[in-house]
């Protein structure tokens, strides 16, 4: 989709701080919402309302870290994918969409005020903290198999409530699967979740590197309908 997803107008700075204080759990699953929204649009269940009969609110909920979500907006406006813009990190406690919305609302009246860093807002993220390239390491297939996962939910226009109500899966088991930290969970685990999805999986074994995106490339040009791939 390779959709621009940058701080809201006039706040980059403001924005860029929220990033610098929660845990490294916290902000390795903020990073992981800004890189699937490059390439997805957000959850439905997660949105707040059209502000300004242009910007789609959302309060998206942070894999891993449920005290935290992250306010975002779509331009509408803008052509297709639409941009999106990121006000911060808020308390899943304070009525996150009420504060989505002020954000969105403080941002529209400055938009254009500042030129946008030529650096992407992710890139900026993980600069700030450091801390997240060994998190990435130590976790990397976690991370992968959640990116996976979360990507094949969404392509089914599923919610993680959905998915709970077709499995024997909880709500805190879901959420630990989709969070890019923690331990690998077990094949069952996964399995059940893929088939709650209503989804279809391939494991494949190599004496060489396996290159997950061209594996993707070449199943699309032969007509397949292959979601994500992961790669050990």
């Amino acid at each position: 989709m390779g959709r621009t997803v940058e701080p809201a107008p006039g706040f980059g700075d403001e924005v860029l701080e929220d990033f610098a204080a929660p845990s490294t759990r916290c902000v390795a699953g903020a990073e992981l919402l800004l890189q699937e929204l490059e390439d997805q649009d957000p959850d439905l269940e997660e949105r707040c309302g059209l502000l300004a009969d242009r910007y789609e609110v959302y309060a998206l909920r942070i894999p891993g870290c449920p005290h935290l979500v992250m306010a975002v907006s779509m331009d509408t406006a803008s052509p297709r994918p639409w941009r999106c813009f990121v006000h911060g990190l808020l308390s899943s406690r304070a009525r996150p969409c009420e504060a989505g919305r002020k954000s969105t609302s403080n941002a529209s009246t400055r938009a254009g005020s500042r030129p946008m860093a030529k650096k992407s807002f992710r890139s900026r993220v993980l600069d700030l903290r450091p801390d997240l390239a060994e998190s990435r390491a130590a976790h990397e297939t976690k991370r992968k198999l959640a990116l996976a996962l979360r990507a094949l939910r969404k392509e089914k226009g599923l919610t993680q409530k959905d998915v709970e109500t077709r499995s024997t899966l909880t709500q805190p088991m879901i959420s630990r699967l989709e969070a890019p930290t923690g331990s690998l969970p077990n094949w069952d685990t996964v399995t059940r979740y893929v088939e709650a999805c209503g989804g279809h999986m391939l494991v494949g074994f190599s004496a060489r590197q396996f290159d997950e995106r061209k594996f993707l490339k070449s199943d699309e040009e032969a007509g397949g309908k292959a979601i994500s791939a992961l790669a050990v």
